[in-house]
């Protein structure tokens, strides 16, 4: 079924591109749901690695911790466990790098061709599929976007906190601080957020495009945060 909805989207998509050019056209309500299917089975194939990998990783960790246990004596089942842990992690990264570049491809089509269509027209979960490959997509292609994703955050076709992620993201891999405070990394084996400019307003401009608490948003990491004092 999806191998037939695949074709079917790029049929559709050559027909639509070799009679158009220029600026983004709109299509017809069945187009609409010929994307909608195509950008459902994008976002299936770009969260299912990455949630094992979320699962391999807290294994790691439990692992990890196990063997640091001065009481513990480490056995060949504990270096079995690792290297196991160790080979699924790289054979589900290469999975994901593999899905990106498919699912990018795709994606900047349907953008270029179409612009960012909302969820009024693709439903919330394709609509949220153009930002998940985009955000995946590495700087240039963030870069490249995001004037597009602010544009249709102004007309309610994107989602203002997933915007703001968006641009957080860009700002750490330029080596400048964040803004929203969403990108976390880790350092020395624990999870910590990233600088964030004028930090002690930062929950007023989370809560203006509709984000939780930086306080709330730590908790899911174990970090325990408290907003700088005034």
């Amino acid at each position: 079924m999806k191998k037939i909805i695949n074709i079917l989207f790029v049929l559709v998509m050559a027909v639509f591109v070799a009679c158009n050019s220029g600026s983004p056209k709109q299509t017809t309500a069945v187009n609409y749901n010929l994307i909608m299917q195509q950008l459902d089975s994008i976002h299936f194939n770009d969260q299912f690695y990455r949630k094992r990998i979320d699962s391999l990783e807290k294994l790691s960790q439990h692992y990890s911790n196990v063997l640091l246990q001065s009481s513990h004596i480490a056995t060949k089942q504990d270096s079995d466990n690792v290297k196991k842990v160790s080979d699924d992690l790289n054979t589900s990264w290469s999975a994901v790098n593999k899905s990106d570049a498919s699912n990018l491809i795709k994606v900047k089509t349907i953008i270029d061709t179409y612009g960012w269509l909302g969820a009024d027209v693709i439903g919330s979960q394709a609509n949220q599929t153009l930002f998940l490959v985009i955000q995946h997509g590495g700087l240039a292609v963030q870069e490249k976007y995001l004037p597009i994703m602010k544009e249709a955050a102004k007309n309610k076709k994107a989602d203002p906190a997933e915007l703001a992620l968006l641009i957080d993201r860009i700002e750490v891999s330029n080596n400048r601080p964040q803004i929203y405070g969403s990108q976390i990394k880790k350092e020395s084996g624990k999870f910590v957020i990233c600088p964030i400019i004028d930090e002690v307003n930062v929950n007023k401009r989370r809560s203006a495009v509709g984000l939780s608490s930086l306080e709330e948003y730590a908790k899911n990491w174990n970090i325990n945060y408290k907003l700088p004092a005034q």
